[in-house]
């Protein structure tokens, strides 16, 4: 599963999804969950570039009272089932999310170092995914008919607490970036929402089992199962957009090329102490008693 990205830089992707209208907002260079970054949308050449946020469910769109749970990657073996990925995908929103590269944990040295997965030519890629509209009139009601009030158990892929070291996500766990300047960067991002003409969407990435791949069964705690994002070739941007039915887009879910993928160590910098912790006293240390 993937809970964060590298986006692309619209100058450098230009060439690359030419298909696509260059993104005319602002985003982050790293999406979280929540954040706001660009999907491409829309069907037989009219397609769209859409700010949308990282996670089907927004978290401000699940209703009180609901244990919170995360949206941000769909399983596809059960995406036509479960709760909050049936209705967009039986109505074929398929959309595709461009990054630079994704990040998942690694234990091969006894605790999570976070990586960066790429193409092997570092050009950008291309994830299949999915999108939803939502009625900004109403706080937490979505426009296509769907609720968010699934129950924890009813959802995708939960992931660790936010800012922990599995997920890298900038919090307080181990492994958060933790600089101010940065952090107040995203919050202004995550609160922007994702409107377009007055339309709030959202997005997820579909995985599959990776327990096989030579490359992506390396991510992930020993004991889990190996999952990959479902990353899309240039040839089927197009063909993946403009599926027809369900049955045809589960064409598109497989793995893609462990040779033409790379992966590196890309850890977060470290947290740099707060003012009230770099002021603090020195904590006492017991002297030599001889």
């Amino acid at each position: 599963m993937c809970t964060s990205y590298e986006s692309t830089n619209p100058n450098d992707a230009a060439e690359a999804f030419s298909l696509f209208p260059e993104p005319d907002f602002d985003y982050p260079h790293e999406i979280y969950k929540d954040y706001v970054g660009p999907i491409f949308r829309g069907r037989e050449g009219a397609y769209t570039t859409d700010p949308a946020t990282f996670g089907l469910v927004p978290r401000k769109r699940i209703r009180p009272g609901i244990k919170l749970f995360d949206t941000m990657n769909a399983r596809a073996e059960t995406v036509g089932e479960r709760h909050n990925f049936k209705g967009a995908w039986r109505r074929l929103q398929f959309c595709l999310v461009p990054c630079r590269t994704f990040y998942e944990p690694n234990y091969e040295t006894g605790r999570a170092v976070r990586w960066r997965i790429g193409l092997a030519d570092g050009a950008p890629l291309l994830v299949a995914g999915l999108w939803r509209e939502w009625d900004t009139t109403k706080d937490a009601q979505p426009k296509d008919g769907d609720d968010a009030s699934a129950s924890e158990s009813e959802t995708e892929e939960a992931t660790a607490a936010d800012g922990g070291a599995e997920t890298g996500e900038p919090g307080d766990g181990e492994g958060a970036q933790g600089t101010g300047d940065f952090r107040r960067a995203q919050r202004d991002f995550r609160a922007l929402g994702a409107l377009r003409d007055g339309k709030a969407y959202s997005f997820t990435m579909l995985t599959v089992n990776a327990d096989e791949h030579p490359l992506m069964r390396r991510f992930h705690r020993p004991t889990d199962e190996k999952r990959s994002l479902v990353i899309v070739p240039p040839t089927e941007y197009e063909s993946w957009l403009n599926c027809q039915s369900t049955e045809e887009a589960r064409s598109f879910l497989r793995l893609y090329p462990a040779e033409l993928m790379h992966a590196e160590p890309y850890p977060l910098p470290p947290r740099k102490p707060t003012k009230k912790q770099a002021g603090a006293a020195p904590a006492k240390t017991q002297t030599d008693l001889f």
